[in-house]
Order: structure tokens, then C-alpha cells, then sequence
């Protein structure tokens, strides 16, 4: 296929699927997803962050020093390098970059809803703040057991058959095959 200037090619079904006007514009985003997106990270020199994964920061970084850092670590912004790397210092006092999308607001640092600061009533008491750690759907599955589950009480001997849990066993104990076994065995 030769080489053709933008908006010219049709394609095999010469409907004009192609519709660059020139290869020089790169396309851009909309203005209000920019917008948006520079709204949500604007943050003020000292304020506290707290980090959404662990980051292993490079020593060969051309920005300067990377701070390596942990999940849930609680950092204080400095300065923006640009739009994707931020200065942080951490807890011990050291100071590096890390990227921009892995920290967020700390919600324990938050006092107030924004809309009511100019009110004497600001402060609302924030719900506390609960992760769970990340697992892969492909790792293998953790039986999670405690005491009280005890497996060997979820057996049934008339049947002899192991159920999983309480409610599977209520209802096998409940269930027309298990009424009829029981039948069985006192008939004998």
C-alpha cells in the first residue's frame, strides 16, 4: 500500500473510516479530564500522604534520589517534580521522588468535609480506615479456620458424609435423604 496523505485513505470498504486531517496534531485529551485530574492532586508543601503500594525507588533515577517506600507509609509532599513525580520526605526525614498516582490524601489527617471549613461545626468525626491486603486470584486458596470451627463437628455418621460448615450440615441434617438413612438405620 502506498504511502498517503491523511483523510485519503478509505480503506477496503471506501466508506472514509480514516479522518486525520494532518499527521503533524497529535490528538489531545479534553480540557476537563485534564482539569479534573490536576484538581484531585493538588497538594500544599507539608501535607500528609499516605502511599497506595510499595515502591522500590531507582539509584540510577535521572531525577535525583527515588525514595523507596512501603504500602500504607505516611509521607509529607514537598514539591511537585511534574505531572507524574512528587518530592516526598518520609518519617526518618529522608527526601526523594516518588510517582505522583501512588500516594493519596492521609485519611487520618483529614479533619473536615472541605464545604464546611468556614463553619464553627467543621470537624466531623471520620470513620477509621480499613485495607486489605492485596491477593492474586491466582494464588492458592488460604482454608482460614479458627477454633470454634471445629471440621470433625460437621460430620454425620449415620450418613457418614463431612460438611464444610454449620449451614451445610443444618441442612443436610434437615434434608429427605438424610430423615430416610436415619429410618433405615433404626429399623435394624
Amino acid at each position: 500500500m502506498s504511502s498517503s496523505h491523511p483523510g485519503s485513505y478509505r480503506g477496503p470498504c471506501k466508506r472514509g473510516i480514516f479522518a486525520l486531517s494532518s499527521w503533524k496534531i497529535p490528538l489531545k485529551r479534553p480540557e476537563c479530564l485534564l482539569e479534573a485530574k490536576q484538581e484531585s492532586r493538588d497538594w500544599k508543601p507539608g501535607q500528609s500522604l499516605m502511599l497506595k503500594y510499595k515502591y522500590v525507588g531507582n539509584t540510577n533515577s535521572p531525577l535525583g534520589k527515588e525514595l523507596s517506600v512501603v504500602q500504607k507509609e505516611v509521607v509529607e509532599f514537598v514539591s511537585r517534580h511534574d505531572e507524574h513525580w512528587i518530592c516526598v520526605r518520609n518519617q526518618n526525614g529522608d527526601t526523594g521522588y516518588i510517582p505522583d498516582s501512588y500516594v493519596m490524601v492521609n485519611p487520618d489527617s483529614v479533619k473536615s468535609l472541605p464545604w464546611l471549613d468556614s463553619k464553627a461545626e467543621a470537624n466531623v468525626k471520620q470513620e477509621s480506615t480499613q485495607y486489605k491486603p492485596y491477593r492474586s486470584a491466582y494464588a492458592p486458596k488460604v482454608k482460614e479456620t479458627t477454633g470454634a470451627e471445629d471440621q470433625s463437628a460437621y460430620y454425620c455418621k449415620v450418613c457418614e458424609k463431612q460438611l464444610n460448615g454449620p449451614i451445610p450440615y443444618q441442612a443436610h441434617l434437615n434434608s429427605k435423604s438424610h430423615k430416610e438413612e436415619v429410618e433405615v438405620q433404626a429399623s435394624y
